[in-house]
């Protein structure tokens, strides 16, 4: 794989996977696309409290060091870019709560997870990795009693005291010297600005619940005076492969409209997708012969082979006997939208439908020949285009199919959302234990042992 960026924190960060609310981390997995991969190492209720003796449904930093390495890879594992560092939100509620933080072990517990990496005694040390601090988002107290608590349960949260702990987290990414975000500074100014009348005095804006940041909340991370940092969308870091222990993945490989397939502005198919590995190439492969991309339909057909033969063949170095492969055809093209594009940009015409449909078919054939699952994107658009059509009386100038495609080749949010569905109709068809309900969560206080393997100051 990649360079990483590892994102750490509770459910926030868990839910900055959400797409439909433009989740934070899908978004920087767009932003490094072919550069770094985004780990979401995201925990709901996780504090910053190393203990083992909370409830059995509570999470804490501490149950997760015996796993640790699911966590942070060692120095001999490779390379993470950028560690960003996302907590408070749990560890501020108000002391009734179980998951509240003494605010001065939040300070040291912040401390000492930067000091994994920091520390040249660590087994973690890792002088190159960059660091970036996120203070915890304001809570909207309202807005919590409406949408998350029952009638006269008790407020867990407190705006006042949640802006305490994100002084404590700017305080500790100044005393560590790395950067930070003051996402609870700009949520709250932004409110003030903004001056809406509503009876959730405007939190409802950036939390969708008071607590979880909704659409607007995960616009502002990163925010863009952060891109440098961030590295310019990556393109000045050195990507290097290698491998260290982590969860279970689905490896998703193609051309551009897997690529764009990361956007969550497009409803991105990669960015709704949480052991498989998913080929989908034939749309650069089918432009015409005078076309540099263009790939002979023979060398299409050997190319895809031999890349399942990599997977496949035991006395291959990357045999997996246990990954399962998907095979998706390359989609339709829009004449008319093709056409249109390349008049305006003043180039010719290189991607043809009735061309794209021979890879389609061979791909499909490569599969059925290597025993493969398969889903033939290419007739289910076309099938979709037709249907559209009739609903609408053929209104389109373009045939239908700029209601699932950009510019007549990549995937709009109407079709990411049908690639989507048939992948998860597949998985839940052919491979239900990869069902995200099957998959069990490797980090419970059941199967964790319950000894310390760092010395935390109590």
């Amino acid at each position: 794989m990649y360079d990483t960026v590892l994102v750490f924190g509770d459910s926030i960060t868990q839910y900055g996977n959400n797409p439909e609310r433009g989740g934070y981390v899908t978004r920087l997995a767009n932003l490094f696309q072919r550069h770094l991969d985004v780990l979401n190492r995201g925990f709901s209720t996780l504090n910053t409290y190393p203990t083992f003796s909370k409830p059995k449904n509570h999470g804490s930093i501490g149950s997760m060091w015996p796993a640790r390495d699911r966590i942070f890879p060692t120095r001999s594992k490779g390379a993470m870019q950028l560690f960003i560092l996302f907590f408070g939100t749990n560890d501020a509620q108000v002391p009734s709560q179980k998951g509240s933080t003494p605010i001065g072990k939040y300070h040291a517990n912040m401390h000492t997870i930067i000091d994994m990496l920091q520390n040249p005694q660590s087994s973690y040390f890792s002088p190159t990795t960059r660091i970036l601090i996120i203070t915890p988002p304001p809570v909207g107290e309202r807005l919590i009693r409406a949408k998350i608590l029952k009638k006269n349960q008790p407020d867990p949260f407190s705006n006042k005291r949640t802006a305490k702990y994100a002084e404590v987290a700017k305080q500790v990414a100044r005393e560590a010297r790395v950067p930070f975000v003051d996402l609870y500074t700009e949520i709250e100014s932004r409110i003030a600005k903004e001056n809406v009348a509503s009876k959730y005095d405007g939190y409802e804006n950036y939390l969708y619940d008071g607590v979880h940041l909704g659409y607007n909340g995960n616009t502002l991370l990163p925010p863009s005076e952060h891109t440098e940092f961030l590295g310019k969308r990556a393109t000045d870091v050195t990507s290097n492969v290698y491998h260290y222990n982590m969860y279970d993945t689905i490896v998703v490989f193609g051309d551009s409209i897997t690529q764009l397939g990361s956007d969550p502005g497009n409803n991105g198919y990669v960015a709704r997708l949480s052991h498989l590995l998913i080929l989908f190439f034939g749309a650069n492969d089918a432009t015409i012969p005078s076309d540099r991309h263009s790939n002979p339909l023979e060398d299409y057909i050997k190319d895809l082979k031999y890349m399942i033969s990599l997977i496949q063949d035991s006395d291959s170095a990357n045999y997996s006997p246990d990954t399962r492969i998907l095979m998706i055809t390359p989609p339709p093209v829009g004449d008319k939208m093709v056409q249109a594009l390349a008049e305006y940009r003043d180039i010719p015409v290189s991607k043809y439908k009735n061309r794209t449909q021979q890879y389609a078919e061979a791909a499909i054939e490569v599969a059925k020949g290597a025993g493969l699952e398969y889903i033939d994107l290419f007739s289910e658009l076309e099938k979709a285009v037709a249907k559209y059509q009739n609903s609408t009386g053929n209104a389109s100038k373009y045939d239908g199919y700029d209601h699932y495609l950009i510019d007549g080749v990549h995937l709009n949010s109407n079709g990411n959302q049908v690639l989507f569905d048939l992948i998860s109709q597949t998985i839940n068809s052919t491979w239900p234990e990869l069902t995200p309900t099957n998959i069990t969560y490797p980090y419970t206080m059941d199967v964790i042992p319950k000894v310390h393997l760092f010395d935390f100051s109590p």
